[in-house]
């Protein structure tokens, strides 16, 4: 725990194979011949990635394990909408953030989805990877409408004007 109560992990670097109490900590795994990321790690890098400085205000409509957050660049014209999906099922929502018009046609999308309990293992180290491609930008006057994929996490980047 990290004083939130929220669950961090405990280590960024872990030897493959080895773990304390039963359970993979690492974000990272090592063994002589690789090092790799494990989910866990790929969504920090993911949330690094799609950084940006000023929070925005931002709902998540549809369901209740969905959750959203939004940050925007300090001239306003990047936003950037973070989703947690914990559903067993792909999920229709609709995300609204304030302060800001998309102008382009296309969104870019990291998503990186898998099970809860889904891992690397070093014979398979790219097993679960995000995966970038754009969506259609179906939302008008700061709304973004998409399926987002069971147990994932999604980085959506607009750019628009506030």
């Amino acid at each position: 725990m990290d004083g939130s109560g929220k669950t961090t992990s405990a280590n960024c670097l872990q030897p493959n194979g080895e773990n304390d109490n039963g359970w993979d900590q690492g974000l990272l795994f090592l063994n002589p011949a690789q090092v790799w990321l494990q989910p866990s790690g790929y969504v920090m890098q993911m949330r690094a990635d799609s950084y940006l400085p000023q929070a925005v205000q931002c709902g998540v409509t549809g369901d209740r394990h969905l959750d959203a957050c939004a940050t925007a660049s300090l001239d306003g014209r990047t936003v950037a909408v973070q989703v947690v999906n914990l559903n067993s099922t792909a999920t229709p929502t609709a995300i609204r953030f304030e302060g800001f018009t998309p102008t382009n046609s296309l969104v870019a999308v990291t998503e990186l989805a898998g099970s809860l309990a889904a891992n690397n293992p070093a014979d398979r180290p790219q097993k679960i990877t995000p995966v970038q491609t754009q969506w259609p930008s179906a939302g008008t006057n700061a709304v973004a409408q998409c399926t987002l994929a069971p147990y994932s996490f999604t980085v959506m980047t607009f750019q628009g004007v506030p």
